[in-house]
C-alpha cells in the first residue's frame, strides 16, 4: 500500500502521552565532570607541587617526567644567577662611572689650587651631584658605556619578566627555585656592590 498521497496534516498528535518518556536519568554529571578537570588541568591557579603536563614559556617545553622537572629547574637556577650577576654588574659600572668622574674632578680641583697657592675655601667644592658626566646631552646618548649599560638593561627586564611568567605556572618546584637562585645571587654578588656604595658615601676619592 503506497501511503505517499496520505495527508498527515489532519493527524492530531498533541494527545500522544509523553510522560513514560523519562529524560530525568540521563547523566550529565560525568561529562560536566570531565570539562571541570579539563580546565583545572589546563591552567591552575594555584600553588601546587607536580612533575606532569607543566607548560614552560616556550611551547615545545612542556615537564612531564621528574628528570625534565630537574633538568627545568637547574636551567632556572642558571639563569636567575645570570640575572642577579647582571642587574649588580649593571650598578657597579654606574658607580664606577660616577666614580671615576669623581677621582677626575678632584684631580683637576687639587691641580688648580696648587697652580694658584691659594688655600680651599670652604664650600668651594660644587657638589658630586650638579657635576655634568659628559659636556652635553646628545654626547651622553653618544657614549658607549651608556648604550652598554642601556643594553644590558634590556636584557636584565627580559630576563626578569621570562621568570615572572615562569613564576605563573604556579608549580612551586620552579617557585622556589627562582627564590632560592635570586637570594644565592644576591648572596654572592651583592656585596661588592655595597663596598662601591659605601666607597661613594666617603669624603676622599676612594673609590676603585
Amino acid at each position: 500500500m503506497d501511503h505517499s498521497n496520505m495527508d498527515h496534516s489532519n493527524m492530531d498528535h498533541s494527545n500522544m502521552d509523553h510522560s513514560n518518556m523519562n529524560h530525568g536519568n540521563m547523566d550529565h554529571s560525568q561529562h560536566n565532570n570531565m570539562m571541570m578537570m579539563s580546565h583545572d588541568e589546563m591552567m591552575k591557579m594555584y600553588f601546587y607541587f607536580g612533575v606532569e603536563d607543566v607548560q614552560m614559556i616556550f611551547k615545545a617545553w612542556v615537564v612531564n617526567s621528574p628528570k625534565e622537572m630537574i633538568l627545568s629547574c637547574l636551567v632556572l637556577f642558571l639563569v636567575t644567577l645570570f640575572h642577579e650577576w647582571l642587574r649588580v654588574w649593571r650598578d657597579n659600572l654606574v658607580t664606577k662611572l660616577i666614580c671615576s668622574f669623581h677621582n677626575k674632578y678632584e684631580a683637576v680641583q687639587d691641580e688648580s689650587q696648587s697652580d694658584s697657592g691659594e688655600p680651599e675655601r670652604p664650600g668651594s667644592r660644587t657638589p658630586l651631584v650638579t657635576r655634568q658626566l659628559a659636556p652635553s646631552y646628545r654626547h651622553g646618548l653618544k657614549s658607549s658605556t651608556h648604550i652598554l649599560l642601556s643594553v644590558s638593561y634590556v636584557l636584565q627586564q627580559f630576563i626578569s619578566l621570562c621568570l615572572m611568567l615562569v613564576f605563573m605556572t604556579f608549580n612551586l618546584y620552579l617557585c622556589l627555585t627562582v627564590v632560592f637562585s635570586a637570594g644565592l645571587g644576591f648572596y654572592l654578588f651583592a656585596w661588592k656592590r655595597i663596598i662601591l656604595s659605601g666607597n661613594m658615601i666617603q669624603t676622599t676619592p676612594d673609590c676603585h
